[in-house]
């Protein structure tokens, strides 16, 4: 089995199918969670507050740091 593929100067056509595998996972389990901590809590907030966690994260990540 191919796990990488190396396509020019560092990228790799294996990182991007886990990045699709992990998004397209995301929007099967999403909506089931989304649903069964609506029905716990009777509001959509505590939903969207979990999931802005892991965009905050990321995008914290993504700030360029200085060495």
């Amino acid at each position: 089995m191919i796990t990488e593929i190396t396509v020019g100067p560092c990228r790799r056509i294996g990182e991007s199918a886990r990045s699709e595998q992990a998004f397209a996972s995301g929007q099967i389990i999403g909506p089931v969670f989304a649903g069964f901590v609506h029905d716990l809590s009777g509001s959509f907030t505590p939903v969207l507050l979990i999931t802005a966690a892991p965009l905050l994260a990321t995008a914290i990540n993504l700030v360029p740091r200085r060495d």
